[in-house]
């Protein structure tokens, strides 16, 4: 077991190849990365380990370009560790390869970046660039790794890593990792014989490579899930998909697991070319209202399907198509055997349309099952109503809708049946909003229900009936199992305040159960440190939820905070103890009585040293003195005078003029730059901090541009300088090797100065030197400012 960066948790070595025994062909890891659960979804939603992967998806090699790669490796690491090339910076030099009967060939390259690579191997081999990225990243972290191994990065992709044996090093190196590996998913797919797991088939899928872990059957529905087995031959058990990103068991695996949980959060559902099925099979009308039956459901998702059913274009219901089809399973061996509807829904009289259409459990799909016009009748027996709403509430069981007796609308009831028990009666006798649209000619609108049956923690078949008034019909509304459950709290956390060291919490929270007071939780900097109870009164609070009561306010001290910043945080507890809500923090301030502050940073712009910061007393809103020193030098004090608006938000009290700036002339190499507060008394005084900044020695540059004969002498003209330094530098010229002159450069030059606009306007020169008879090499150099360093720039060959 490896070590790696916190964020992406433990890789595990462990690899076993998915071919047949007599293939001699290489494989890569199964268990791999296993990340962290900080901030990772609970569960692996929507996995299912016979279609992990569409082949339109896998194969398709434009999804990103260079560009985009680039920015999604730069978004996963905020830099790379000191003096490690993680993958947003990582370049290397690349041989060619030759074309291949899977991938085309591959031109070389010099400094290619990482972003680079993946994108000319996911072009050259037709495989999407995010299946690469994905597999850097269940592999071996890289993706997310800011300092990364020099193993991770020779087996960037687990490829030529079996279980038995160390890695082939032959397959060593990133490049050759990447490509490697894209070439191996092709060459599955083209040779898809040679391999133990096939597409459209039935495969026995271990969940691990302890044997004694079992296995199951998986149905694999394409090639690119059959080649994420080949090259990863574990499917996880249900303890690594409860787990999310996290560990599973001692039989779990996550290669491929994490394949789907790192594609799905990077960039959407791997297999989302499924889709809705469904099927309208019969609609027909009814005395007062529609009925209408068949089935639907989301493939590779068991979630329920909704049914959305529109009457003359108005929203009538939203049902899951949860009902027994043992037809369908037999039709659609992947699904469940729970995927039919039947639903029953008033109309108005007459001709009506209906529309029905199938969604999926997240609102992300749907199939249009068409419209039907259809005809209804009533008469004086007729007996309809409508279940708008029948749902668990904090305190039971919630019902809305109406009853309609007789085509021109009288009033009815509504009972309860509770577990097949009747349970209570209601008068349908309270206005209805919708009722009309679907009963034109109803002389009223006060024919609607809506009532709460009281009902306890549990779960609970609800069905709601109409009765007409004679109490001598009945017709079934809805049924529904419903579960109450203990309730989340509600409140929130709305001042902290702080007088010295203690800090004053106040806020309000209620359970939706009860009227009764509830417990809130504080902690101080992570800790636990007071619990209350939520006693005070809340008018406001009543006004806004007047069912909850009035006592549902707190105010809790908090004593014991530290100097600088804390963090509060409050927490609502139900009232059965089991729920919480988390009512938020807030970030308090204890002032010291030292000065406070923070070197933030030290920069350096060729050989000029720039540190900033910002201090305060806090006895004072005067500015107070700052003391810089370099390599532990003398301390040269400076003012922290420099306004700074952010200071003063986070302490009000201390006014904004606390900021500081120094900068100074620094040689060439490493120096540290450390700076102290000073007290306005002078009887404190705090360390701010230190940096550390290197200095690269100046760059020399310059010119000769010509070198023309007069007389006995020669003219040489051209320019100079060292980067970082403004003022004119010394040029020598020398002839025939034998120094001749040395001069200032301090010419104008205004096409270098546009070239170079930091370096000012004077760095040309125009010298005069002797010149012997015949033919002579007439050199210029540049000297450094301290006169220590020389470049030569140019040399010229003139005949005297």
């Amino acid at each position: 077991m490896v070590s790696m960066n916190s964020r992406v948790g433990t890789f595990r070595a462990l690899k076993k190849c998915g071919v047949l025994a007599l293939s001699a062909l290489l494989c890569a890891t199964v268990l791999t990365v296993v990340p962290s659960v900080s901030d990772e979804p609970a569960q692996a939603a929507g996995f299912d380990p016979g279609y992990i992967i569409s082949d339109a998806l896998f194969f398709n090699p434009n999804t990103m370009n260079e560009t985009q790669i680039q920015t999604f490796l730069n978004g996963q690491v905020a830099s790379c560790g000191a003096g490690s090339s993680c993958l947003r910076n990582y370049r290397q030099n690349t041989a060619s390869r030759a074309a291949t009967a899977y991938c085309s060939g591959y031109p070389a390259g010099t400094n290619e970046s990482a972003a680079l690579i993946i994108k000319k191997v996911a072009t050259i081999c037709g495989v999407n660039p995010q299946v690469l990225l994905v597999t850097l990243q269940k592999e071996q972290g890289l993706i997310t790794a800011a300092n990364p191994s020099s193993f991770q990065m020779r087996a960037a992709m687990g490829y030529g890593c079996p279980d038995t044996a160390p890695c082939d090093a032959q397959f060593y190196g990133f490049f050759n990792q990447v490509y490697q590996a894209a070439t191996a998913f092709k060459r599955y797919a083209a040779n898809p014989q040679n391999y133990r797991y096939k597409a459209g088939a039935n495969n026995a899928v271990l969940y691990h490579p302890n044997a004694a872990c079992g296995s199951s059957t998986v149905f694999i529905r394409n090639q690119a899930t059959a080649g994420l087995y080949v090259y990863t031959p574990y499917q996880p058990n249900a303890a690594a998909l409860a787990a999310g990103f996290g560990t599973g068991n001692s039989c779990s695996s996550y290669g491929n697991r994490n394949f789907y949980n790192y594609f799905t959060k990077w960039f959407g559902s791997p297999n989302g070319a499924t889709q809705v099925r469904a099927k309208l099979e019969a609609v027909s009308g009814t005395s007062g209202g529609i009925q209408l039956s068949g089935w639907a459901f989301d493939e590779g998702v068991t979630a329920p399907v909704n049914i959305r059913t529109t009457v003359n274009g108005k929203l009538y219901s939203q049902e899951a198509a949860s009902a027994l089809r043992a037809d369908v399973k037999r039709a659609y061996p992947l699904q469940s055997d729970r995927h039919g509807f039947t639903l029953n829904m008033p109309s108005p009289i007459g001709t009506s349309t209906v529309c029905v259409t199938a969604v999926n459990a997240g609102s992300t799909r749907s199939t249009n099952l068409g419209c039907r016009s259809v005809k209804v009748t009533a008469d004086a027996g007729t007996l309809t109503g409508r279940s708008a709403v029948l749902e668990a509430t904090a305190r039971g069981v919630k019902a809305e809708g109406w009853v309609v007796t007789g085509a021109s609308g009288t009033g009815g009831r509504l009972h309860f049946y509770v577990n097949g028990k009747y349970t209570s009666m209601h008068m349908a006798n309270k206005a209805s909003s919708d009722l009309k649209s679907f009963f034109p000619a109803a002389t009223t609108n006060l024919l609607g229900y809506s009532e709460v049956l009281p009902r306890a923690v549990g779960t609970y078949n609800v069905c709601t009936y109409a009765v007409n008034a004679a109490g001598t019909a009945k017709v079934a509304l809805k049924c529904a199992d419903i579960t109450v459950t203990t309730q989340t709290p509600v409140g929130r956390f709305e001042s902290a305040t702080v007088s010295g060291s203690t800090a004053s919490v106040n806020g309000w929270a209620f359970d939706p159960a009860t009227v009764n007071a509830i417990a809130v939780r504080v902690t101080l900097n992570g800790v636990a440190v007071s619990d209350a109870v939520t006693t005070a009164t809340r008018t406001d609070v009543q006004r806004v939820y007047s069912a909850q009561g009035v006592t549902h306010g707190y105010q809790v001290a908090v004593p014991g905070l530290k100097e600088g910043a804390n963090t509060v945080c409050v927490q609502a507890v139900n009232v059965q103890k089991d729920k919480t809500a988390d009512l938020g923090c807030k970030t308090v301030t204890r002032v010291a009585a030292v000065p406070q502050g923070k070197l933030e940073a030290a920069s350096v712009l060729g050989t000029t040293l720039s540190a900033s910061g910002w201090a305060f007393d806090p006895t004072s809103t005067a500015s107070t003195r700052v003391d810089v020193t370099v390599d532990g030098g003398p301390a040269v004090p400076v003012t922290a005078n420099v306004a700074r608006p952010d200071v003063k938000r986070a302490y009000p009290a201390q006014g904004s003029a606390h900021g500081f700036g120094y900068t100074t002339t620094l040689a060439a190499g490493t120096h540290q730059v450390c700076a102290t507060a000073r007290s306005l008394s002078g009887a404190g005084s705090r360390a701010l901090g230190c940096k550390t900044v290197t200095v690269s020695a100046a760059k020399l540059d310059g010119r000769l541009d010509s070198a023309t004969v007069s007389g006995a002498n020669v003219v040489v003209s051209g320019w100079g300088f060292e980067a970082g330094v403004k003022a004119p530098v010394n040029v020598s010229v020398s002839v025939n090797g034998k120094l001749s002159t040395t001069a200032l450069a301090n010419v104008p030059r205004s096409d270098v100065q546009r070239v170079y606009p930091a370096q000012g306007p004077t760095h040309g020169y125009s010298l005069t030197v002797p010149l012997p008879a015949g033919k002579s090499t007439v050199c210029t150099s540049v000297i450094s400012a301290n006169g220590a360093r020389t470049a030569q720039v140019g040399c010229k060959t003139v005949t005297r």
